[in-house]
């Protein structure tokens, strides 16, 4: 199911059936290495329910990367998806409890995307979200459905992978790395087992030296809401420079639990996107520095697409009363469970 739905996401924000782009821009300048977020520090300054538009919502490159246009447009499809969603964001913040939010939109920066195309394109968007912001009903469908047909014929995926499913499913199975994963994945019906902290800590300090084996038993561990959660250890992982095929998925529980066990589910609940995007941007400089090291992993390309692409955690799900966690977490719950289904059939 993962991997369905990394192809199903990634390929239909990109426009995976697109020409490849002869015309693109060429490569100008260098990405610079940016002073690092301080990831604890965002948190500890964020107040609840703030706008994002008016904040440090862009992309810092932690190391000086190759001056090619692959790292270019790396940058901007992560700076384009980092402007879109805090728009939405603080549009949510209107819809939902009246908030003016129309002067912190005004102060997003487009002057970041490296694309002159895009970046008009999506100055465009951004003049009509602002315009939005001030009505009682803001309806940016039409505004939406335009520019993504831009990103569309400029990022089309297969510029950068060709990757067949098959050929993903096998590079990304974490059964190569984990030989106890069909009965550890079983251990979900034990919710109320006492051993299962000594198992999973165990599993954890074997596996320091493997870093897919560790990422599939901390996000496994996370999943049983027991007393000693391990938040803190994905956390730790993700900040630690630590690469996995799946620092995707290790992200997105991450930060479902957070949501859920610090914050909560309800519409009117904090939902501090910009904390939980400074994380995202560790994992996505993690993803780069992979790139830099090993130029044909085709699997780490399609990991930074995806990544910079999943939408920040929503406060209008399409719920009555929840916000983007719960259904979240039990998409979560079934990833790797429905992947199992599949292969017994």
């Amino acid at each position: 199911m993962r991997i369905v739905t990394i192809l199903a996401v990634v390929l239909c924000l990109t426009g995976c059936q697109g020409k490849k782009n002869d015309e693109a821009p060429k490569a100008q300048n260098q990405l610079s290495a940016q002073n690092p977020i301080n990831v604890e520090k965002v948190i500890e300054e964020w107040k609840e329910n703030d706008t994002m538009c008016d904040k440090d919502i862009y992309f810092h490159a932690e190391n000086e990367y190759p001056s090619t246009q692959l790292f270019l447009d790396l940058e901007d499809v992560r700076n384009i998806y980092a402007i879109v969603f805090s728009l939405f964001d603080d549009l949510d913040l209107k819809t939902r409890f009246g908030a003016d939010v129309t002067d912190a939109m005004k102060k997003i920066r487009t002057d970041v995307i490296h694309d002159e195309g895009i970046r008009s394109a999506l100055q465009k968007m951004v003049d009509v979200c602002v315009e939005a912001s001030k009505t009682d009903e803001p309806d940016l469908n039409n505004a939406g459905g335009i520019f993504m047909n831009e990103m569309q014929k400029r990022y089309p995926l297969d510029n950068y992978t060709d990757l067949s499913p098959e050929e993903l499913a096998e590079l990304t199975d974490w059964h190569k790395d984990v030989e106890d994963m069909d009965e550890v994945l079983k251990f979900r019906d034990r919710e109320s087992d006492d051993k299962l902290p000594e198992f999973f800590h165990k599993k954890i300090k074997e596996s320091q030296d493997n870093d897919e084996a560790l990422a599939f038993y901390l996000t496994e561990y996370s999943f049983y809401g027991l007393e000693e959660l391990p938040d803190s250890l994905l956390a730790d992982f993700m900040t630690s420079g630590r690469y996995s095929h799946s620092i995707d998925y290790v992200w997105r529980v991450w930060r479902c639990h957070y949501q859920t066990r610090n914050c909560g589910l309800s519409t009117y609940s904090d939902i501090p996107n910009l904390y939980y995007n400074a994380m995202r941007d560790k994992c996505l400089n993690t993803i780069l520095r992979r790139i830099v090291a090993n130029p044909e992993d085709k699997v780490a390309i399609l990991n930074f697409f995806y990544l910079a692409s999943y939408p920040d955690m929503e406060r209008l799900a399409g719920t009555l009363t929840g916000n983007g966690a719960m259904a979240e977490e039990i998409s979560l719950s079934k990833v790797l469970l429905d992947d199992e289904e599949e292969e017994e059939e």
